[in-house]
């Protein structure tokens, strides 16, 4: 994946708005209760990353809510006999989060609502944003 600082702006916004709507959704009334159950696990680590932080920047609050909804998926892993959710989500999103790229990951998913201040941050961490590159290069997704 390369990275791109400067997304098409329609598509980047609604990437990002997409993002802050899945981090503050709930789980539909007829939801699967197994997916249901992982869905209110993420939901309650999202609400918990940012409880009583106040004055974040944008960028930070998605950062602390991804990385709380990463380290919960990863948590969950074995627990529902989903190798796809284990493998892909629990083992590749579950690295991430513990990786010190997750500012990084942030500053690009929110390039749109804040485009100014990510694309200054990003350029002034160019290092660590090609450091991300490689990793995400090195890291498999399994999906079975």
């Amino acid at each position: 994946m390369v990275m791109m600082f400067n997304p098409p702006p329609q598509q980047a916004r609604v990437g990002a708005m997409l993002v802050r709507q899945i981090l503050n959704g709930a789980p539909n009334s007829g939801t699967d209760p197994l997916a249901k159950t992982q869905q209110e696990t993420i939901a309650k680590a999202v609400a918990l990353a940012t409880a009583g932080k106040t004055d974040l920047k944008t960028a930070d609050s998605v950062s602390l809510q991804l990385t709380s909804s990463f380290k919960a998926i990863k948590e969950q892993s074995g627990r529902y006999n989903s190798p796809f959710f284990d493998r892909y989500f629990g083992d590749f999103f579950g690295a991430m989060a513990g990786s010190n790229y997750m500012d990084v990951f942030t500053h690009v998913i929110t390039v749109s609502l804040a485009p100014q201040e990510n694309i200054m941050w990003l350029k002034s961490h160019a290092d660590d944003a090609k450091a991300f590159n490689v990793w995400l290069s090195t890291q498999k997704r399994l999906t079975e």
